[in-house]
């Protein structure tokens, strides 16, 4: 199955803009050309303006589990399923991702595993 990327915007005009890219080859120029062309639309506001899908699922997780709350695969996959269209096993991946990042803990194994954001904790001398 060729990998697809959804793009959803409301307007602040009320009109709701979709736009699906599917194809074995999707671009980074042709996503940036997709988001600048709604941009210019009118669409995503200067804190919203995200540049990729690592930036929206990690945005993502600090919004919903910010505060140090634990959570699963499965969870994060239910809220993320109505915002982007991606695969469990893709979410998965970036997961894992932001775990060596050092972004976000992990404890337990499969089918259990659960996560959550790593505080930082400030340097005194910053």
């Amino acid at each position: 199955m060729a990998p697809k990327v959804k793009f959803e915007e409301n307007l602040p005009s009320g009109e709701k803009i979709t736009v699906i890219i599917e194809g074995q080859k999707i671009s980074k120029e042709r996503i940036v050309q997709i988001m600048e062309m709604i941009k210019l639309l009118g669409g995503f506001s200067e804190e919203n303006n995200i540049k990729s899908i690592k930036d929206i699922i990690w945005s993502s997780i600090v919004d919903l589990f910010g505060d140090g709350t634990w959570f699963s695969l499965k969870d994060i996959h239910s809220l993320l399923s109505k915002r982007l269209d991606i695969k469990i096993t893709s979410l998965a991946t970036y997961l894992h991702r932001f775990v060596k990042e050092g972004k976000l803990e992990k404890d337990g194994s499969r089918p259990y595993t659960r996560y959550r954001v790593r505080k930082v904790e400030k340097s005194l001398y910053e």
